[in-house]
């Protein structure tokens, strides 16, 4: 049991870390301007946008090790979707 709690809890760890990273992105967009050491200014990707597939993914392998597919839902009223 404690297993499963573990990989809940990761995944909420997860979960909370997806919603910080679409919140940069959404504030400083997919690229933005950033200072070189040089002084120039340069655009730079965000690297939010990496992270956010990263995490993703690893919610996607939690899920599948607590065995949570979407391939036999069933909806409130106890019809198959």
């Amino acid at each position: 049991m404690s297993h499963f709690a573990d990989l809940v809890e990761e995944y909420m760890d997860f979960l909370k870390l997806e919603k910080k990273l679409a919140k940069d992105i959404e504030r400083r967009g997919i690229n933005y301007p950033e200072r070189m050491s040089t002084g120039i200014e340069k655009i730079v990707n965000n690297p939010s946008i990496k992270d956010l597939v990263s995490v993703s993914k690893q919610k996607q392998i939690i899920l599948e090790k607590l065995g949570i597919t979407t391939e036999k839902m069933v909806s409130a009223d106890g019809d198959e979707l």
